[in-house]
């Protein structure tokens, strides 16, 4: 009789054989998915445009969709000149080339900038062109069609000056006319007189000036035989000039330049602003003289002294975003990220107010620009940014009016002095376009100037002065620039 394997044994090894080949199914799937995922998936998108003098610009988008860190070899661009070749860390002759958001390696999640320049005769306008990006991992290959600039690059910004520091998130400007003319007091005994009795007692003399600032301040610990009192002024020259005060991000520096005349700009002095300019300090160029804003409270320079005096701890910064205005009789602060509140100190009486705002809320971008007895304030509202302009008289707030702004974040905010506000919007990546609006009908415009590189982290770098405005990039720089608007008003 033949004895074959039992069903159950039959079973059991179908059962075996199914399992194994399940598992190197599986294997192969999850192999071959695994190995997908680690192909770098690159896409680029690239815009370009050229400007009234034939210059082109280029900008080349790069995102990292997933897969490995890849490692950019070159990018090729080809023009009616032939290939524009580069390579990261070499330079052309004639074409600039900055990359922003990454440096060489790119990884997953990451977006790259290529921006480059060039001079006339590279490209025809309205033509396509196309360029490829290499990878030490796979490339990419982008189009772009050469239009006109939306906005004209001229008048370009040239350089004012340069700062020597490098300027960092934080930075801000104050520009105002500076006094530098004080008397230095003092008190100092003057003649003694016998009188009837001696004693002995703790005493303070105190000396303020006409905005009630403690000017001089000396201990006594004993009066005796009738000693009297004198205050000594010791007259120390000085000079008048339109100075720009230039906070410099993460540091606690403050330079102090006279711009009177454009053509012949000359650093003052280096001051200490004893608080790191991180978006919690601020500056602010008024009544002839600089106020400091800090975590501390407000303080105002005294240059006869060299030192800082405390004007008001009612009036304080609280966190980034913080600012600081000088107002008719007033000084105006912006708190900060977090409080929605102005508080205003009284110059003449004293007295502190705190008004809420209720248009918007203040963040890391809050700006301020005052002129006469109103000041103007960027806040992020829900439907977008608005400036909002507030009257201060008296220690008394109120609302003037609120001017709605398009798009989602505004860099810088200044007023020249009679009806316009001027700030930046940026515009297709790191591009920077100055609008204008008027006060008095609320009309917002651009105006034709477009910037790159523009700023495009926190920090008032904006100013204007003689028919012209004063910004600071603060990406890294140490230049100051300057924008003629004679040409385009």
């Amino acid at each position: 009789m033949f004895v074959g394997v039992e069903y159950p044994y039959l079973a059991i090894l179908a059962v075996i054989a199914f399992t194994m080949a399940v598992s190197g199914l599986i294997y192969f799937f999850i192999n071959t998915y695994t190995e997908a995922l680690k192909t770098p998936i690159l896409s680029t998108y690239a815009q370009a445009c050229y400007t009234l003098d034939n210059k082109s610009y280029l900008e080349v988008v790069i995102k990292h969709e997933r897969g490995l860190i890849v490692n950019l070899q070159r990018i090729e661009v080809y023009s009616d000149s032939g290939a524009v070749v580069y390579t990261p860390g070499e330079s052309l002759a004639d074409i600039n080339v900055t990359m922003e958001g990454f440096d060489r390696r790119l990884g997953p999640g990451q977006v790259g900038y290529v921006k480059m320049s060039f001079p006339s005769g590279y490209f025809t306008p309205n033509k396509t062109y196309s360029g490829v990006v290499l990878f030490d991992a796979g490339n990419t290959v982008f189009t772009f069609q050469v239009v006109k600039c939306p906005f004209i690059t001229y008048p370009y910004p040239t350089t004012l000056l340069n700062l020597g520091l490098t300027a960092s998130t934080g930075t801000i400007l104050a520009l105002g006319l500076i006094k530098t003319i004080s008397l230095k007091p003092d008190i100092q005994p003057l003649t003694r007189q016998n009188i009837f009795y001696n004693d002995t007692f703790d005493t303070t003399l105190e000396l303020y000036d006409e905005k009630r600032d403690l000017v001089v301040s000396r201990s006594l610990n004993y009066i005796i035989g009738g000693e009297v009192y004198t205050v000594t002024w010791s007259y120390t020259p000085g000079v008048e000039f339109t100075g720009l005060a230039v906070g410099i991000g993460q540091l606690n520096t403050i330079l102090l330049y006279n711009i009177t005349d454009l053509g012949s700009i000359t650093l003052v002095q280096s001051i200490s602003a004893n608080s790191v300019f991180n978006g919690s300090s601020s500056i602010v160029i008024g009544s002839g003289a600089i106020y400091l804003l800090n975590t501390s409270g407000v303080y105002i320079y005294d240059y006869s002294m060299g030192m800082w005096r405390l004007v008001t701890s009612a009036c304080r910064a609280s966190g980034r975003g913080a600012g600081i205005g000088v107002v008719g009789d007033g000084v105006v602060v912006v708190p900060g990220v977090g409080n929605n509140s102005l508080c205003v100190y009284n110059t003449t009486t004293g007295s502190t107010t705190l008004y809420l705002v209720t248009d918007g809320d203040v963040t890391e971008y809050t700006c301020l620009a005052s002129s006469g007895y109103t000041v103007y304030v960027s806040l992020l509202s829900s439907s977008g940014p608005v400036i909002v302009a507030y009257n201060v008289s008296n220690g008394i707030v109120s609302k003037n009016a609120t001017y709605s702004i398009r798009d989602y974040r505004l860099y810088g905010l200044t007023h020249d002095g009679s009806r316009y506000l001027y700030f930046i919007i940026p515009y297709g990546g790191d591009y920077g376009v100055v609008y204008r609006l008027d006060t008095l009908t609320g009309e917002t415009y651009p105006l034709p100037i477009l910037l790159w590189p523009a700023p495009v982290s926190p920090g008032d770098r904006l100013e204007y002065y003689s028919n012209s405005l004063i910004y600071a990039r603060d990406e890294g720089t140490d230049e100051l620039y300057l924008i003629p608007l004679e040409y385009v008003l």
